[in-house]
Parts: C-alpha cells; sequence; structure tokens
C-alpha cells in the first residue's frame, strides 16, 4: 500500500498523520501529484497582470545534503576576478539539506516569472524555509537559469532548499509559496 492508498484509508492513523497526509480540516484543496508526474498550474495576480499557465513537473526530492556548490554567497567577494561569488553551502551541526528539483513550462500566451516551492513534508514534520535557505535557493537558482522571465513555450528549470535535522526522509513538497492571496494548491509527493 501506497502513502496515498494509505492516506485515504480511515483506519491509517499514525501520531504524524496530518504530516504525511495532510490535514483535512488546513488543507481540503490540496492536489496532488507525484515526483516525475507533470501537473499544470495557473499563477494569477492581484492586479491586472494576465495569468500565467504552466506544466510542472518535479524531478527530485531528497534530504541527506550535507553540502551544496557555488551555492552561498562569499562574504569575501567585492566583485573583484580572483575571488569567487559563490563558496559551498553548509547546514549548521545537526542539520541537512533537503532539496527539490522541478522543470516549470511556459504553457500560456504571456511571459511569466518562475515560482518558488511552500514548505517541505519529511518524516519529523512540516518545514518552512529560513533566510539562509532563501539565500541559498536563490543563488542556486540563478546557477541554473541565466533569465528569470520565460516566455510562451519556454522551460526553466527550479530548485529550493530546506534545512531540516540530520537523518530525514522526504515525503512530500507543498506548491506554490503562500503569499497573502493564497496557499499552496498542491502536494508532490515521493
Amino acid at each position: 500500500m501506497d502513502l496515498e492508498e494509505a492516506c485515504s484509508d480511515p483506519r491509517f492513523t499514525p501520531p504524524n498523520r496530518d504530516e504525511l497526509c495532510g490535514s483535512a480540516e488546513e488543507t481540503p484543496q490540496l492536489q496532488r501529484a507525484k515526483i516525475g508526474q507533470a501537473f499544470e498550474y495557473t499563477q494569477t495576480f492581484s492586479d491586472n497582470t494576465p495569468p500565467a499557465h504552466w506544466r510542472i513537473t518535479v524531478t527530485k526530492l531528497v534530504c541527506g545534503i550535507r553540502s551544496i556548490p557555488r551555492a552561498a554567497a562569499n562574504p569575501k567577494w567585492q566583485g573583484e576576478s580572483d575571488v569567487p561569488q559563490y563558496i559551498t553551502a553548509t547546514p549548521e551541526p545537526g542539520k541537512e539539506f533537503c532539496r527539490v528539483d522541478a522543470t516549470l513550462t511556459n504553457i500560456g500566451k504571456t511571459p511569466g516569472s518562475s515560482m518558488d516551492f511552500a514548505d517541505v513534508v519529511i518524516d519529523k514534520g512540516q518545514f518552512a524555509s529560513s533566510s539562509n535557505d532563501d539565500e541559498v535557493t536563490s543563488n542556486l537558482n540563478n546557477l541554473l537559469n541565466e533569465d528569470t522571465t520565460t516566455n510562451p513555450g519556454d522551460t526553466v528549470k527550479a530548485a529550493r532548499v530546506w534545512t531540516v535535522p540530520t537523518g530525514s526522509t522526504p515525503i512530500a513538497v507543498l506548491f506554490p509559496f503562500e503569499t497573502v492571496f493564497s496557499g499552496p494548491t498542491h502536494r508532490i509527493e515521493m
């Protein structure tokens, strides 16, 4: 029995059921997908900007990462060519990184800017990103893509990093990042 089947069974009642399956009271609108399964998402805006339409495929969700090369800002860099702008990112002691990788294809008729993932769900609970995680994610995405605007028909790569306790097992990732107007709409599971 896989996690989706287990979560649909009312007899499945482990103590961390809400983290594993999502709370029915908190997230009734979440659509579910699996790693490697494409889903479509329409990005709407609070002004008169036309919506952007995306096809998104999460290609990987892994934990246990001890370092990410060229993903931390180098405090010694001042613009000179002999000092690297980025150095290896490492989590604090007792922690590790979880990382999601995805492809986002603009399937609409207007340009769009790539979106971000919300929280990661692991065997130890649901984790939000820290400001350090945001910096590592931004630097990583700058390395993956030269341009942040995605025209119709174009595909970009995206990544997101979270710092979690050492020994964590990934379960799912939520998408997209919460705003004042809406929360995540998709739960992408292992």
